[in-house]
């Protein structure tokens, strides 16, 4: 048993900061497989390896980092919607 438990709000804060970290993650790695097969396909049914597979995955990076750069980032306080 610990001696000194957390507050009930701290654990739900550090369980949500969990959770948002572990989709984000998760976020940056579909689009980073979804693009390294759409990649794949798309040269092979164009015939221009490695090109498009290139083009689309540091295109499925940069949406991956920047969908996890958003998710991870607390909002402004001066009440500005986040994209």
């Amino acid at each position: 048993m610990n001696p000194n438990p957390e507050p009930p709000e701290k654990q739900r804060q550090a369980s949500r900061a969990w959770t948002v970290a572990v989709s984000a993650v998760s976020e940056l790695l579909a689009w980073v497989a979804f693009s390294l097969l759409a990649g794949r396909k798309l040269d092979a049914w164009l015939g221009t390896e490695p090109w498009l597979l290139l083009v689309s995955v540091l295109a499925g990076i940069s949406i991956g980092l920047y969908r996890l750069i958003r998710e991870t980032t607390p909002p402004s306080k001066s009440g500005e919607k986040r994209g």
